[in-house]
């Protein structure tokens, strides 16, 4: 009978979206009826934001949501994607639009950040959230429908 390994599983260190699937992904959400969606969420995610808000867009992929949410206002947006492919594209697509938007190389759980955006979003509802979802951030917008420190 052998011993059973109680560490924490690791978590995966290599991008599952790379390279050529990155672009494909990126070419297929790229189509003129989805950049129509991501300017109408991107109008819905800004009502209420003060110009200048600092904004978090959490796993962006090709950054059609965050481009789109810069053409509305001036606002300082970063999007920060686990794939160095997503984070090229994005950034040359932002060129192309003429908009500014800082898009990093990272890890959610790893923050590169000094100080948390006053707003970020999550990627899997592509809802605004708040820092009651990570306790790493200090300040709580109260949209997401939970008090902070909860």
């Amino acid at each position: 009978m052998g011993t059973k390994d109680l560490r924490a599983p690791k978590r995966k260190v290599m991008p599952e979206m790379e390279g050529a699937a990155a672009r494909w992904y990126a070419r297929n959400r790229g189509s003129a009826a989805q950049l129509v969606e991501y300017r109408r969420q991107a109008v819905r995610l800004a009502e209420g934001l003060p110009d200048g808000a600092a904004v978090l867009e959490v796993a962006p992929g090709p950054g059609y949501l965050a481009i789109e949410l810069a053409r509305l206002g001036a606002y300082r947006i970063t999007g920060l994607d686990v794939s160095r492919t997503f984070v090229a594209l994005a950034g040359e697509a932002a060129r192309r639009a003429g908009v500014v938007v800082d898009f990093r190389q990272g890890d959610v759980h790893d923050l590169p950040f000094r100080r948390a955006p006053s707003t970020w979003w999550s990627a899997r509802r592509r809802s605004r959230t708040s820092s009651a979802r990570c306790g790493r951030w200090t300040r709580c917008t109260g949209c997401c429908g939970r008090a902070a420190g909860r």
